[in-house]
């Protein structure tokens, strides 16, 4: 009765659709845009009439239909047999030794309705359709696996038609990738990536094994602060988030941006904490697929709670009071300046300073370029003929510059 009852259970659980896993073979010489194409179509090699790939020969393996919205495609195991131009790394052509691993890209322009791409040679891509033929109106935003990085993604959100990398679908320390069916996908297809129309000669294979599982649910948004100091809205980078029931966590990027992953359906506390602000609760209700929610906004300083309003008051006044007796030192110094170098010479003295310079016919008038002779200059002149060393640059005609020493 016990076996039975756990035979009943596995029944139930395939039933359920949680998890389905299944193999497939994919060939070098299966092109990603030819997916969705009808029989008959050709890509042509650039320059020629007479290398092409073609449908349905050519075509992409159709590894998954009746794809629903935010449905997650993983692929559990990738084993690459190596052949003619295909180097059986399913992350694709590398440059330097294992421990210096440099992608070998190249772009590859939107062809038939699908997007460019720049990723690894050879490597294995993948493309979600809807059960439509791509559309060749509209253009689609091109993705880029250029560095090491750049392939090392836990989660990725590709958009219809928008063609993408899988590689080994994993990460560099061997989590498995997951892939979300956007919306309107129903289909899934992967290839190969090489020229377009150079598939056909293309040897080697890839044995894959993959799974669906259900949709993966999410939380998306951003934090943000108001500051009447700034006068406007900012994000709030490095926050914590918290999905409190759940032991779930991510940081905000710089721009104040996160993700929250394997949400469970119905109500989650979410908790935003910041080495600045006070900690922001909220309740946040969790549909299926990717939830994004408003701005989430704190604006209480941890600091506010240290002070009363009329402590703030009294420091923002002896602020201000410090303030206002400092510009008035300032002003005065600078008042009693002008006077004592004004009364260190009689006017004869210094009528004469400008007859001996006129005399002289050497130093430049103006010397702080201000479109007059004022006290700067007539006691520089002063300095010059009373036989004391000057130690700042004088400015000759023609731009030529002395030190007078009398």
């Amino acid at each position: 009765m016990k076996l039975f009852i756990n035979y009943l259970v596995i029944f139930v659980f395939l039933l359920a659709g949680i998890v389905k896993a299944d193999s497939i073979i994919l060939t070098g010489k299966k092109n990603i845009y030819l997916a969705g194409q009808p029989d008959g179509v050709k890509i042509y090699n650039e320059g020629t009439e007479y290398r092409y790939d073609s449908s349905p020969q050519h075509s992409p393996i159709l590894v998954k239909s009746s794809l629903t919205n935010n449905q997650i495609i993983q692929f559990t195991n990738i084993i690459g047999i190596p052949g003619t131009d295909v180097c059986g790394n399913p992350d694709g052509y590398t440059i330097g030794e294992p421990m210096e691993y440099t992608p070998y890209t190249r772009e590859i322009f939107p062809t038939l309705g699908l997007s460019g791409i720049i990723s690894p040679l050879t490597s294995i891509l993948g493309v979600f359709l809807s059960d439509e033929i791509p559309d060749q109106t509209v253009e689609k935003e091109m993705l880029i696996f250029f560095e090491i990085e750049d392939l090392d993604f836990e989660v990725l959100r590709p958009k219809l038609e928008q063609v993408f990398f899988i590689g080994d679908g994993k990460t560099s320390d061997n989590k498995i990738q997951k892939f979300v069916a956007p919306n309107g996908a129903t289909r899934l297809f992967i290839g190969v990536e090489d020229c377009l129309g150079c598939s056909n000669n293309n040897g080697g294979q890839f044995e894959i094994d993959f799974s669906v599982s259900e949709t993966l649910n999410s939380l998306v948004g951003q934090i943000v602060t108001s500051s009447k100091i700034l006068g406007y809205t900012a994000s709030v980078g490095g926050a914590t988030i918290k999905a409190v029931p759940f032991n779930l966590s991510t940081v905000t990027d710089i721009y104040g941006n996160f993700e929250l992953t394997n949400i469970p359906l119905g109500e989650c506390i979410i908790q935003v904490e910041s080495s600045y602000f006070q900690t922001l609760t909220k309740s946040i209700i969790v549909n299926n697929g990717e939830n994004v929610v408003e701005a989430l906004e704190i604006f209480k300083p941890k600091c506010q709670n240290m002070f009363t309003q009329q402590e703030v008051d009294q420091l923002l006044h002896q602020v201000q009071s410090e303030k206002d007796a400092i510009i008035s030192e300032k002003e005065a110094t600078i008042t009693q300046l002008n006077t004592s170098i004004a009364s260190m010479y009689t006017q004869g003295y210094l009528d004469k300073a400008i007859i001996e310079a006129e005399k002289r016919g050497e130093l430049k008038y103006d010397i702080n370029n201000d479109g007059k002779v004022g006290l700067e200059e007539i006691i520089k002149y002063l300095e010059t003929i009373s036989g004391v060393r000057v130690e700042s640059l004088i400015i000759f005609p023609k731009e030529k510059k002395y030190f007078i020493s009398e």
